[in-house]
């Protein structure tokens, strides 16, 4: 086999963040032990050893919440589209009026919402936000396709490597 290929530089990166890993399985067991489990873990054999208080999970769960209305709010749009100069001059030469360009514009953000609410999006945001809080980081897949659904990638299941230079 090769020594270069996925396998192996997936294992010789991971053993190189072993401190990291038995720092985030403290921090998850800590608050939500479901974000970074210990490797061994088995649901069918183990017992979850929980906090007793379950403070931490309270303290994540609540600030993930409070992260998720600030930025996602049900009320209003969580982004506005809007043209550049350039492109909105060139539309106004064309015919289009500022106000037809701003409906057009508002009705594709209302497109956008009913889109995420169709993927059940906030799920997963609610997730990836509670795993940026615990351990940092995660990785959220959007599909192209319609077909296929969101998912958050734990950072269990993936390495990176950060060239500083």
């Amino acid at each position: 086999m090769e020594k270069n290929d996925a396998k192996s530089r997936f294992d010789a990166l991971y053993n190189k963040r072993l401190t990291l890993s038995e720092k985030w399985e403290k921090y998850s067991r800590l608050t939500l032990p479901r974000i970074y489990r210990d490797e061994n873990f088995d649901q069918h054999v183990d017992e979850e050893k929980l906090d007793y208080q379950s403070f931490g999970a309270k303290c994540v769960s609540h600030l993930s919440n409070k992260m998720m209305l600030a930025l996602f709010s049900l009320t209003r749009p969580f982004f506005r589209i809007d043209l550049n100069e350039k492109f909105k001059a060139e539309l106004e030469a064309k015919g289009f009026d500022d106000s037809r360009l701003n409906e057009v514009l508002s009705v594709n953000e209302r497109k956008a919402i009913k889109l995420m609410n169709k993927l059940n999006i906030r799920n997963k945001l609610i997730q990836v936000i509670q795993n940026l809080i615990v351990v940092g980081n995660c990785i959220l897949y959007l599909p192209k396709r319609k077909d296929e659904k969101p998912y958050v990638i734990s950072v269990r299941n993936y390495v990176v490597y950060r060239d500083w230079e």
